[in-house]
Order: C-alpha cells, then sequence, then structure tokens
C-alpha cells in the first residue's frame, strides 16, 4: 500500500520513491491502531522538526465509519503511515487496502 501512496502523493512523495525498497516497519502505535513508523537500512526515521504529510486520503472501515490514512516524512525521507477515526471512537486496527482509499472532497 505504501507505493500506492507514494504514487498518488505528492511531488514529494513521488520523489522519494526510490526509498521504497529499503523501507521496513520499525515501530507500531501505541494506541492500537496500525499507524506505522518507517525504518531506512535499518535505521529509524526520526526528528524533532515534525512531519510532513505527503499523501492524504480517506476510506470507510468494515463498520462503516469514515477514516483518514495519510504517508508522512520527516527530514524528506519518508518516515510513516498513519490511520485515524474521523467522528467515531473506532480504532482503525488495519491497514486500509489502497483499493478502499478515496481523496478529498474539494
Amino acid at each position: 500500500m505504501h507505493i500506492w501512496l507514494v504514487d498518488n502523493g505528492n511531488k514529494e512523495a513521488k520523489s522519494l520513491k526510490h526509498e521504497i525498497e529499503n523501507i521496513s516497519v520499525y515501530s507500531v502505535c501505541g494506541c492500537g491502531c496500525a499507524s506505522i513508523d518507517f525504518a531506512i537500512d535499518g535505521n529509524p526515521v526520526k526528528s524533532n522538526s515534525g512531519m510532513t504529510v505527503v499523501s492524504d486520503f480517506l476510506y470507510d472501515s468494515e463498520k462503516g465509519n469514515q477514516m483518514g490514512c495519510f504517508l508522512f516524512t520527516v527530514d524528506k525521507h519518508l518516515a510513516g503511515i498513519e490511520v485515524y477515526s474521523l467522528g467515531s471512537n473506532e480504532i482503525p486496527d488495519v491497514l486500509p487496502l489502497q483499493q478502499k482509499l478515496y481523496p478529498f472532497k474539494t
């Protein structure tokens, strides 16, 4: 799925596609959601400067609740995928299939 998020993200996301082959999951969120942080070549992507969202989509959970999913960078490196609930108490405990993702309406 992270390849799809890169391919359908902004210019910064697309410019970092070469990092995908070296990405592994470094950590998962402690709240129980499916959010993940990446390591590149085994080194965690960490920074104190915050994150930049480079690909941002919505999806509907199996229970019909609207959820969000975004790919983010830290210091111009792919750094993780965040999933979150919009307007419900449901915790998104699995990453969505790329076929379920759809853009925000503008």
